[in-house]
């Protein structure tokens, strides 16, 4: 009886860890998106690194990538950001639930340069 007792509290444990390091994941991956809204793409940069989810996915299905080329940046900055992206495997043709890509983005961002790179 007591086996099962310590086995159950052990079960308990873990699942509230997990939950917590869900949770930790998910506010860095939100770190992530806000440091590119704001420019502040070294930083994005560096948490990416760290946390290896360059195709993370918002709740609109928003990648990172997406969210670089919507950025009120400038170009260079953007181009240094996406050729990064690129390099580290981030996927080009994954659309969002409004049907668009990345590319789709870019054009509408008028960033012409960052159209050729994908």
């Amino acid at each position: 009886m007591k086996f099962f007792t310590v086995a159950h509290r052990m079960i308990k444990k873990l699942k509230k860890q997990n939950l917590h390091s869900r949770k930790r994941l998910s506010e860095r991956k939100h770190y992530i998106l806000n440091c590119i809204s704001d420019g502040h793409f070294d930083d994005a940069m560096i948490m990416i690194n760290a946390e290896r989810c360059f195709n993370y996915k918002d709740a609109t299905k928003t990648t990172v990538l997406m969210h670089v080329c919507q950025a009120k940046a400038d170009e260079d900055d953007i181009i240094r950001f996406v050729t990064f992206l690129l390099a580290e495997g981030a996927y080009i043709q994954l659309q969002d639930v409004f049907g668009k890509t990345a590319f789709d983005y870019a054009q509408e961002n008028g960033l012409r340069n960052v159209e050729k790179l994908l």
